[in-house]
């Protein structure tokens, strides 16, 4: 079966780098710099130590029944294209057999 990851857009979130800190709680969201590897779900690559950062919740599927669903994301800053991933999955379990 072949599936394909989509970054999501960078313009939903780039506001919130100009927030304070005071403000980015008010939106649920922190300022963090990375001190290891984190995820960023626009470039779908991982944050290096020092990046600037934004952990916010995310509504992936807003909808009014069970199947809704929010989760913690982060966002780095100076990103501003998504990516897209195909099969990244199946290659690393390729990689690792």
């Amino acid at each position: 079966m072949n599936f394909r990851i989509r970054g999501l857009d960078a313009r939903q979130f780039d506001h919130l780098f100009a927030l304070s800190d005071a403000e980015l709680a008010e939106h649920g969201a922190v300022r963090r710099i990375a001190d290891g590897p984190r995820p960023c779900r626009i470039s779908l690559t991982d944050a290096t130590p020092g990046d600037e950062l934004i952990l916010v919740n995310y509504e992936h599927h807003p909808v009014s029944s069970p199947y809704r669903m929010r989760f913690a994301i982060y966002i780095r800053r100076g990103e501003c294209r998504s990516q897209t991933a195909y099969d990244m999955a199946r290659r690393r379990h390729d990689a690792r057999s």
